[in-house]
């Protein structure tokens, strides 16, 4: 019978298996489209965010927003090592170092998977942009040289 440990340990294994399965299946039916899931699973983190953590969406230029969103990723998840954000207002670049999502990107790859549209970092991007009335094509990809993400806005 496992220790307690590792019956956390596998209930996030099954989490992630899960996420794995779902990820694929939907790319598998609607190719680059599943990136019109990214918005809605961004709007599941989003209001932690800016409850728990005290983002706020007001009063700050894009770029310093999506920098204290890359700051929260860090700081309080863990969930990459680095992230560096520039752009403008057309353009707005993540570059995402040692992302704790890494394994679970190069397995969804290896199933076909062609871009990370479940990234986090994606994801409550573009809930950000439609929350304050921006359109943006979002696009994740594979950084190897990084072991991370470079997410990419191009604002509309």
């Amino acid at each position: 019978m496992a220790t307690e440990e590792q019956k956390k340990a596998n209930q996030l294994r099954l989490a992630k298996l899960s996420l794995l399965g779902l990820a694929a299946s939907v790319w598998d039916m609607v190719g680059d489209s599943a990136y019109a899931f990214s918005k809605g699973m961004g709007e599941h983190i989003l209001p932690v965010l800016e409850k728990e953590m005290g983002l706020e969406l007001t009063g700050e230029s894009l770029v310093d927003i999506v920098t204290e969103v890359g700051r929260l990723f860090v700081d309080e998840f863990g969930f990459a090592e680095s992230v560096e954000v520039s752009g403008d207002d057309n353009v707005i670049t993540l570059k995402v170092m040692n992302c704790a999502n890494r394994k679970l990107t190069d397995d969804l790859m290896a199933t076909g998977v062609e871009h990370p549209f479940i990234c986090p970092f994606l994801c409550v991007g573009e809930a950000i942009l439609h929350r304050v009335g921006k359109r943006a094509r979002g696009t994740a990809e594979k950084w190897v040289e990084g072991n991370g993400s470079i997410i990419t806005f191009e604002l509309i």
